[in-house]
C-alpha cells in the first residue's frame, strides 16, 4: 500500500509540476510570452518595450505581472465566453498563475540553452510567412495640427488579374497613424489628382479619389489580413492602389511612410474570390434607429441589421469599428426561421485595439439570414475616453471626435465543406466548443471526461508514444506510435472501456515528456 501511495504521489507531481517547483523562463514562461506578447512587444513595433529574450522579460517582470493580473495584457477585446476566434490572445488561469509564481519566485532563467527561440518576423516587422510584393508611400510630413486625411496613390503595375491571399498594412509611425483604408481605382482619376498636388498624396483641397473597391484596412492594434489557402481578393490588371490615411490630431510636422505587404494566390485556376464589404453600417437602412447622434450627457443604444443573405455565404473575418464614446458592441446573426447565433461581443470597447477577427473555422451563414447588432455609447463624464469635458453632442462623422458604427467583413459564396476549413492550427473544436492549445504543454479536454477525451500538445519531434495509466501506475492502454504533423498533436482517445476513476495520460516525443491527469465519469 505504501508503494502504491508513493507512486501515486510521484505521478501527481509529474502531472502538476507547479506544486513541485517555481516555473522558469526556459521551460514554461518563454512560450507564454512568445505566443501571446512578442508580436507587439518587438523592435520597431507598437509596444513600449520588447519581449524577445529572457533579459527583456526579467527587466519588465513586475510590469508583466501587473498587466496580466489586471487582464489588460495581452489586449483582446472580444469576450471569449461569447465567441472564440482564431489566434485568440487570452491567457488562461494556469498561465497567469505560472507568471505570478515565476515573478514571485525571483524570475529564474532555467537552462537558457534549452529555451525556445523568439518568433521571427520578416524584415523585422512582418508577421507573414512570405511576402510576394510590397508597396510603400513616399515619406510624408503632416501639415495640420488637427485630424488630417490624405490619399496616396501607387500604381499596382499588375499586368494580369491577381488575387491577394494576405494583406499586411504597416504604419510608418504608430503614434501618428489613426487608421488606413485601402482601395483600388481602375479609372486613373486618383492618380491624376495625386500628380496635381506638389506633396506626396493629395487631400480634399485638390479633389477626391475614385475608389472602385475596398480591399482592407488597418486600425490601432490591427493585424495582417490572412485568407485560407487559394482564397483571395481580386485585383484587376493595371489598377492603382489608393491608401486613405487618417493622421491623428496633435502631430503637425511628424513623418510617416506606411507600407503594405502582399501575398498572392499561387494557383489562380482554383482561386475562391473573396469579397470585403460592410454589411452593417451607421445610416439607414442598416441603422434601425437613426441618426447616429448622442447628445451631451446621454447614454444611448443603437441597433443595426443587414440585408438578408442572398445565398449561403462563408464568412472568414469581421472587424467592428467605433470611436471614443463607444462602449459596447455585440453582433449576431438570425436565420429566416428566427434562430440566433453569436458572432462577436466586445463588452469594453477600446478604440486603441481594433482588429480583423478571424473565425477559427469558416463561418457559414445561410441564405435568408440577417446580421444584427446592438451598440452602446456613453457621452457622459463617466466615460474615461470621452474627448470632451464637459461633454458635447457627438454625431456621425469621419474625425476622431465624431462617431462611427460599422463592421467590415470578408466572405465568399458557400461551398459544401467550407465550415470544416480550419483557420488556426493552434485550436481544436468539439462541436460548437473551441479550445485553445497552450504551446509547450499538454491539454486534456473535457476534464472530467465521459467516453471520449481530446489530447493536444505542441511537440518538437515527428512521432510520439502515448499510454494511459490508472491511479496506481499500471499501464492500462498503450497506443501505437503516432505521427506528428507540423509539431501539433491532436488525438481523440476512447475511454468507453475504462471504469470511472482517476487516470494519467503520458506522452513522450524525443526529449519531451508530458503527463496529465484525467477523471473518467459517466
Amino acid at each position: 500500500m505504501l508503494k502504491q501511495y508513493l507512486l501515486f504521489t510521484a505521478l501527481f507531481i509529474i502531472a502538476f509540476p507547479g506544486f513541485s517547483q517555481t516555473p522558469d523562463w526556459s521551460s514554461q514562461i518563454a512560450n507564454i510570452i512568445y505566443n501571446n506578447c512578442t508580436s507587439c512587444h518587438r523592435e520597431g513595433y507598437i509596444a513600449p518595450f520588447t519581449l524577445s529574450s529572457y533579459e527583456d522579460a526579467f527587466d519588465n517582470g513586475f510590469a508583466i505581472q501587473a498587466a496580466v493580473n489586471a487582464h489588460i495584457m495581452p489586449p483582446w477585446p472580444p469576450d471569449p465566453n461569447y465567441r472564440h476566434f482564431a489566434y485568440e490572445a487570452v491567457l488562461d488561469q494556469s498561465e497567469i498563475d505560472a507568471i505570478n509564481q515565476w515573478v514571485d519566485g525571483g524570475m529564474p532563467s532555467g537552462d537558457l540553452a534549452t529555451a525556445p527561440d523568439p518568433p521571427a518576423f520578416n524584415n523585422g516587422a512582418s508577421t507573414l510567412s512570405s511576402i510576394d510584393h510590397t508597396i510603400q508611400i513616399p515619406t510624408y510630413t503632416t501639415q495640420y495640427a488637427e485630424d488630417e486625411y490624405r490619399w496616396f496613390v501607387i500604381p499596382s503595375e499588375f499586368t494580369e488579374t491577381m488575387f491577394l491571399n494576405a494583406i499586411e498594412i504597416i504604419p510608418g509611425n504608430w503614434s501618428l497613424v489613426h487608421h488606413v483604408d485601402m482601395y483600388f481605382d481602375s479609372t486613373g482619376h486618383s492618380y491624376e489628382q495625386d500628380q496635381e498636388d506638389p506633396l506626396p498624396g493629395f487631400n480634399y483641397t485638390t479633389g477626391f479619389p475614385a475608389m472602385n473597391y475596398y480591399i482592407g484596412g488597418w486600425s490601432p492594434g490591427g493585424n495582417a489580413i490572412k485568407l485560407p489557402e487559394n482564397w483571395g481578393v481580386r485585383i484587376p490588371a493595371g489598377v492603382d492602389f489608393v491608401l486613405e490615411i487618417h493622421y491623428a490630431p496633435g502631430n503637425q510636422g511628424a513623418l510617416a511612410s506606411t507600407l503594405v505587404n502582399f501575398k498572392y494566390v499561387s494557383d489562380t485556376s482554383v482561386v475562391r474570390a473573396v469579397i470585403v464589404d460592410v454589411p452593417i453600417y451607421d445610416f439607414p437602412p442598416s441603422l434601425i434607429n437613426p441618426p447616429l447622434k448622442i447628445s451631451a450627457n446621454e447614454v444611448k443604444t443603437f441597433f443595426q441589421k443587414s440585408q438578408p443573405m442572398p445565398t449561403d455565404m462563408s464568412f472568414i473575418s469581421l472587424s467592428p469599428h467605433m470611436h471614443l464614446i463607444g462602449r459596447t458592441y455585440k453582433i449576431w446573426y438570425e436565420t429566416a426561421e428566427g434562430d440566433s447565433f453569436p458572432l462577436i461581443d466586445i463588452p469594453n470597447w477600446d478604440f486603441h485595439w481594433q482588429m480583423y477577427y478571424m473565425f477559427p473555422y469558416i463561418q457559414k451563414i445561410p441564405a435568408g439570414a440577417r446580421i444584427y447588432s446592438e451598440a452602446l455609447y456613453d457621452n457622459t463624464p463617466n466615460n474615461p475616453y470621452n474627448p470632451n469635458n464637459p461633454p458635447i453632442t457627438v454625431k456621425q462623422g469621419p474625425y476622431t471626435t465624431d462617431e462611427m458604427l460599422m463592421t467590415f467583413m470578408s466572405f465568399t459564396e458557400y461551398q459544401p465543406g467550407d465550415e470544416d476549413i480550419l483557420l488556426d492550427s493552434s485550436i481544436i473544436a468539439t462541436g460548437q466548443e473551441v479550445i485553445k492549445i497552450t504551446k509547450g504543454e499538454m491539454n486534456v479536454y473535457p476534464n472530467p471526461a465521459g467516453n471520449h477525451v481530446w489530447l493536444t500538445a505542441t511537440l518538437s519531434g515527428n512521432v510520439a508514444t502515448l499510454r494511459i495509466m490508472n491511479a496506481i501506475g499500471t499501464v492500462v492502454k498503450q497506443l501505437p506510435e503516432i505521427n506528428i504533423s507540423n509539431g501539433q498533436l491532436r488525438k481523440e482517445i476512447d475511454l468507453s472501456e475504462f471504469q470511472n476513476g482517476l487516470y494519467f495520460v503520458e506522452i513522450v516525443s524525443g526529449n519531451q515528456h508530458f503527463s496529465a491527469s484525467v477523471i473518467k465519469t459517466d
